[in-house]
């Protein structure tokens, strides 16, 4: 299992810059760049897709992730073997939810390691750092 952000532009992190997700299991992916829409504000959206697995660690069945400033739409659900995440045209194989926390972890050590964050204090860097933390925190 596989998840990238994918930047749409070069240099340091801003924390309104705009690009896609992709999240890949079994050789399947979903890529929010493949539907013909606007790319959404990254930053703001890992602020709520991380939001979503600490809930579903802490016991929720379902979130959705909206792509702030997209049609973008992520559905994650709880299944009997583990979790089930979906858009609008694929749906990946099931997945435990530790694996998927896995996989989103090494894609925003990746997406950090990459580039510089530009304004680390800003409040959406700011939080972002914060959710990053909890997630690590997570067994």
């Amino acid at each position: 299992m596989r998840f990238e952000v994918l930047r749409l532009e070069e240099g340091p992190l801003h924390p309104f810059e705009l690009g896609d997700f992709r999240l890949t299991v079994n050789g399947r992916s979903i890529d929010s760049s493949a539907s013909p829409r606007l790319a959404h504000m990254i930053h703001l959206s890992l602020c709520d897709l991380i939001e979503g697995l600490l809930r579903m660690a802490d016991g929720i069945d379902a979130f959705v992730l909206n792509g702030v400033d997209s049609s973008f739409r992520l559905d994650v659900r709880r299944r009997r073997y583990g979790v089930s995440v979906f858009d609008e045209k694929t749906r990946l194989d099931d997945t435990p939810l530790a694996s998927l926390i896995e996989a989103v972890r090494r894609g925003l050590e990746a997406h950090f390691r990459d580039a510089p964050i530009e304004d680390p204090e800003a409040p959406v860097i700011d939080e972002l750092l914060r959710l990053r933390q909890a997630l690590n925190r997570l067994d």
